[in-house]
């Protein structure tokens, strides 16, 4: 059953490549996880490793994360860049220029994509310990939970950050001190 719900996503993201002329990586990493769990499925039959298989993805996703922090760009920039560009070449080129015009920029892609990799492995830390030490009825139920809390509190996280830095940049432009509360501020 993995093996043909993998089918309509692989069709999906070949299809998109060769129409597009680039590559998906967010459905190369969508693909990668269904093998990855296609993989461990057939290998194993033990209860604690199936409820546990989701959790490797996501471990190798935050060293992924984690790791791309020593490289030249993180991780997190080419999903924000393919996010918010799409295949527009004008919009990528302006993505790129940005990276490199804008110190503040590399360090907010670099701040983000460090969190994201310590939630997400927070997360596989978790959801192991689950599928170790409680029941199974009550980690199938506990496992999707704690994946949609995380990916929303990372979320919710990023664009409070993506805001405040919006609001500290606004600020410094204007002449004002963004340490200084303004009267407005207070009012919220």
């Amino acid at each position: 059953a993995l093996t043909i719900a993998a089918v309509i996503p692989f069709v999906h993201t070949l299809v998109a490549g060769i129409r597009n002329r680039r590559v998906d990586l967010i459905g190369i990493v969508a693909l990668a996880a269904m093998l990855l769990g296609i993989g461990l499925a057939l290998t194993t039959g033990d209860v604690v490793f199936a409820l546990a298989k989701e959790s490797i993805f996501t471990a190798l996703f935050a060293v992924a994360l984690l790791g791309s922090l020593l490289g030249p760009r993180p991780l997190l920039f080419y999903f924000a860049r393919e996010a918010s560009a799409g295949g527009d070449p004008q919009a990528l080129a302006a993505y790129d220029a940005r990276w490199k015009a804008v110190r503040g920029f590399r360090a907010a892609m670099r701040r983000i994509t460090l969190i994201w990799g310590v939630g997400f492995a927070l997360e596989a830390a978790l959801r192991v310990g689950a599928a170790l030490r409680l029941p199974p009825a009550v980690t199938v139920v506990l496992s999707p939970l704690l994946a949609i809390v995380t990916i929303g509190g990372l979320i919710i996280w990023t664009i409070s950050y993506a805001r405040a830095r919006e609001r500290a940049a606004a600020t410094a432009s204007s002449g004002m001190d963004p340490d200084v509360p303004r009267a407005a501020d207070a009012l919220r």
